[in-house]
């Protein structure tokens, strides 16, 4: 082999080796991962399952909701024994009696209250669930995915035995919460929601970490422009973050009370809405104003909307 061929053939992998050099490192996820369990316990031990927000005791109103250890939804204690959330996620994973009562008979359905910290959490017990099947049941459309979901009375009760949660702590100590008239004064102003998976698709495909989003008052949209009033009656806000959706089951809050339970999002062309089912017109209503004894038929557990 002559020089020429020896030194173009060291050109050639000068040159290969710059490009690599000067070439971008793939960017990758920092998922945060625990290094301080062992894999049998992460299988094993759902108390890291949800985070809630580090520096932030307001939303630990909050649960977060599983089907055989799986994260499907969120759910808010309005009642030191009930949690009201979103039907869609759960229904089709139990089983509907003509009482308006679901049935859970493999015990698939998991509650998980914060508990110590804001990475931890303790499994509450589930009672008793109702919701208003038989108007669910008429339905003209189906949304999700699946073309499961329906849009109407999008609101199921989850009874829980008295004891497991209390009232708002005093200091900043991590202990779940149900809503009392003390709660007024959380959120002051706008529209304030929150969620486990909403904000975009790694978001939504986690499905565990707490996020919050306010909104002022010129976001709410006029739900009429988009949505018939037989489907319900609801609370729109204009997606004017350009969010994936909204969480079924988010809490939305507004001058301190629990204002609307979020449902579903609808797009039309670049604009889009969320969508909250409105909490005030059921007889249920928010205790931040009364007494939930007062306004729920805690025999019949009804779910029934006002007139």
């Amino acid at each position: 082999m002559d020089l020429f061929v020896i030194a173009r053939e060291y050109l050639i992998v000068i040159y290969f080796i710059t490009v690599l050099a000067k070439k971008k490192p793939v960017p990758v996820l920092d998922l945060e991962l625990d290094t301080n369990r062992t894999d049998t316990e992460k299988v094993n031990n759902n108390s890291h399952l949800f985070e809630w927000l580090e520096f932030d005791n307001r939303f630990d109103c909050i649960v977060g909701i599983t089907v055989d250890d799986k994260p499907v939804g969120i759910g808010i204690l309005i009642y030191e024994d009930f949690i009201i959330t979103s039907a869609n996620p759960l229904e089709q994973y139990l089983e509907k009696k003509d009482n308006n009562e679901y049935t859970d008979p493999k015990n698939k359905v998991k509650i998980h209250a914060i508990h110590d910290a804001f990475n931890k959490s303790k499994v509450l017990n589930v009672g008793v669930i109702t919701g208003n099947i038989a108007k669910r049941n008429d339905v003209w459309i189906r949304m999700g995915f699946n073309k499961t979901h329906s849009p109407i009375h999008d609101l199921m009760l989850i009874k829980i035995p008295e004891g497991q949660v209390k009232k708002p702590p005093a200091t900043n100590q991590r202990e779940a919460f149900y809503l009392t008239p003390d709660f007024d004064s959380y959120f002051t102003s706008g529209w304030t929601f929150a969620g486990f998976g909403y904000s975009d698709n790694y978001h939504i495909a986690e499905n565990i970490a707490l996020e919050n989003t306010l909104y002022e008052d010129s976001d709410v949209a006029d739900c009429d422009e988009w949505i018939p009033r037989a489907w319900g009656r609801f609370v729109c806000l204009s997606n004017v973050e350009n969010l994936e959706g909204v969480q079924s089951g988010a809490p939305l809050f507004h001058e301190g009370g629990l204002r609307g339970v979020g449902s579903f999002a609808l797009r039309k062309g670049k604009e889009s809405i969320l969508v909250f089912t409105d909490y005030h017109l059921y007889t249920l209503f928010s205790v931040h104003k009364s007494s939930l004894s007062d306004t729920l038929d805690m025999e019949n557990n009804t779910l029934d909307m006002e007139t």
